[in-house]
């Protein structure tokens, strides 16, 4: 029970000062606290019954004596009660009867039959709440030093919101650093089975043709969508949608003439079986360029130049295919990241990323606030198995005959090998890969089959085989192939020429990273890059075709450049983004072989957005 009892004085209005003098028990925290409150309306004060106090000092000392000499007997005697219990009222017949009301519970205190109260064994224990403590603790710091003034006390406050703020904030810091990097890890995966990318490209050119024709213009060079779905380990999945201009394939009108007609088409789709990090065998079904050459279809990482070398213009091949693969031995498992692992420094933009920057800060000072790079963080460096090998089953476009059945009759292999290592104590790393293809109709690729395809029944099979090395030292990248069919191929073209050709191409490619370091991995996949190409063919001037026997004017169909030669530069300006530039110089064949004998330029201008 909490007893709250007040005396006031009510101050009589004189020309004296005036004083209300307040008391307050409170008996669960302290015994009693004085405050004085001065009144300015007069200079004297009076109190207006003099008999409350000495009715309250009477009662104090009573109970004083009682707490001193006399044991309580039971609880329902508690000096705490008493107190608590006894009133201070505004009248001297109230403090009569508080006086009684105080004698009458004192009667009931007694002790032992026989025995007297005297020494510690009399007294009566005071309760905790009635013990104020010794040092009253400061009002604003727990503090040892009791000399502080309140101004240094404010400021021991300021200093530990302060430091409160702060913790609170590196708390909150901590807590997006986690989100971060849960959304890092998981990447730009829409589920944990799925991973979602793609690749846009828009291309800017002015190009010549061998006929002196020259155009320009802007087009959406790539369009593609990715997802990479793995449901456990020991299976896997890609599907890679990709856009297509109508330019290469017209379709009839009812107005009796041919459109383009832009679509979507699978690039890839495909299913493979196996773990080679556990096992050594799998199997892959689906639809893909199979492995003939350095092509696998990929826009940015199969070469480095705007213009396909003619090797990967003239062999690449798209089939629908099952492959059995190998790759031994099985490498073992990644070691742990040490934590003393240095991670990978991407290289700096050199060129255009600095430029665009100092033009645009002197166009406009504030480029907004400064982003800070993702820190890199050290990956497990994995091992690979160095020898590589698949044969694969197709039905291709290519016939034995007029008369040949449709099945599955074309297949393919690869035999291959791969190593690395490091020169000069581990500062100049290096790695080469070989490859050796067949297949058993090289007229089946995209180039051969839409170009000859008016032929391709007296063409039949025609094999061939590739071959092929990828190389980087340091800052330096080479690549050399050569693919080519092995048999010739006879038809006669529709101006009635007998015609027998081998189409064969090679290229040889050298690359060239700006701010290279050891930690760099592949060559132009970050920061500035030189790519250099030449590539040369053969027995690909061209036939002669009617398009349309009503109007039988003959055309040049299924002709390359005899020689090309590229030079660029590109710059990944930001993550993900791209630009390159280029010139393209192309010779044609000589007219003896069935060509024009003229050449032929290409300025490029490349945007790259990849995720």
């Amino acid at each position: 029970m909490r007893c709250y009892r007040h005396i006031a004085w009510k101050p009589h209005r004189t020309s004296q000062p005036n004083i209300r003098f307040m008391r307050r028990f409170d008996l669960h925290n302290r015994l009693a606290a004085d405050q004085f409150f001065f009144d300015a309306r007069g200079t004297g004060f009076r109190v207006r019954t003099g008999a409350y106090c000495c009715w309250i000092v009477l009662a104090l000392v009573i109970c004083n004596a009682l707490g001193a000499g006399v044991r309580a007997e039971g609880a329902g005697t508690d000096l705490g009660w008493i107190l608590a219990g006894s009133s201070f009222v505004d009248s001297p017949q109230a403090a009569s009867n508080d006086l009684a009301f105080v004698e009458n519970s004192t009667s009931g205190i007694a002790t032992t039959e026989g025995e007297l109260p005297s020494g510690d064994a009399a007294t009566i224990p005071v309760p905790p709440y009635l013990k104020p403590p010794e040092e009253i603790p400061q009002p604003l710091l727990d503090s040892h030093d009791r000399d502080l003034t309140i101004t240094e006390q404010v400021g021991e406050l300021t200093k530990r919101l302060d430091a409160l703020e702060k913790s609170r904030i590196a708390q909150e810091d901590a807590t997006r650093t986690i989100i971060r990097q849960s959304f890092a890890e998981r990447a730009s995966n829409i589920t944990d089975t799925v991973t979602f990318g793609g690749t846009l490209e828009t291309l800017t050119f002015w190009q010549s043709d061998f006929q002196n024709n020259s155009e320009s213009d802007i087009v959406l060079d790539t369009a593609e969508l990715d997802f990479d779905i793995q449901m456990n380990t020991w299976s896997s999945a890609s599907l890679y949608i990709e856009y297509f201009q109508g330019d290469d394939f017209l379709f009839p009108t009812s107005e009796g003439d041919a459109v383009g007609v832009d679509r979507f088409v699978v690039r890839r789709g495909i299913i493979t079986i196996g773990n080679v990090e556990k096992y050594p065998f799998y199997i892959t079904t689906g639809r893909d360029f199979v492995p003939f050459g350095i092509s696998t279809g990929d826009p940015v990482t199969d070469v480095l130049t705007i213009t396909d070398p003619l090797t990967v213009e003239v062999f690449q091949t798209q089939e629908d295919f099952v492959m059995f693969g190998f790759e031994l031995p099985t490498p073992p498992p990644p070691a742990p990241v040490s934590p003393y692992s240095v991670p990978p420094i991407a290289p700096r933009p050199m060129l255009f990323n600095p430029l665009v920057r100092s033009v645009a800060s002197s166009v406009w000072p504030y480029c907004g606030p400064y982003e800070k790079p993702k820190k890199p963080v050290a990956t497990p460096s994995k091992s690979q198995a160095p020898f590589v090998g698949a044969i694969y089953f197709y039905n291709g476009n290519t016939l034995r005959g007029v008369n040949d059945s449709n099945r599955i009759e074309q297949m393919g292999g690869r035999l291959g090998y791969r190593t690395k290592g490091a020169l000069s104590n581990g500062r100049l790393p290096w790695n080469i890969e070989c490859d050796v293809d067949a297949n058993s109709s090289v007229f089946d690729s995209n180039f051969l089959q839409f170009e000859y395809r008016h032929f391709l029944d007296q063409i039949g099979f025609v094999p061939g085989m590739a071959a092929h090395v990828r190389s980087s030292v340091g800052p330096y990248g080479l690549v050399v192939e050569w693919n080519s069919a092995i048999g010739q191929a006879q038809f006669i073209d529709d101006a009635g020429n007998p015609v027998a050709i081998t189409p064969s191409a090679w290229q040889v490619a050298l690359n060239y990273q700006f701010d290279w370091n050891p930690t760099v991995e592949t060559i132009g996949a970050q920061g500035t890059y030189l790519a250099i190409g030449y590539s040369e063919s053969q027995d690909l001037a061209g036939v002669t075709r009617i398009i349309d026997p009503a109007t039988p004017a003959p055309e040049r169909v299924g002709f390359v450049p005899e020689r090309r030669f590229s030079i660029g530069i590109g710059e990944w300006v930001l993550e993900g983004m791209r630009v390159a530039f280029e010139y393209s110089h192309a010779i044609d064949y000589q007219v003896t072989q069935g060509g024009t004998g003229n050449s032929a330029d290409a300025f490029l201008m490349q945007w790259t957005y990849e995720w």
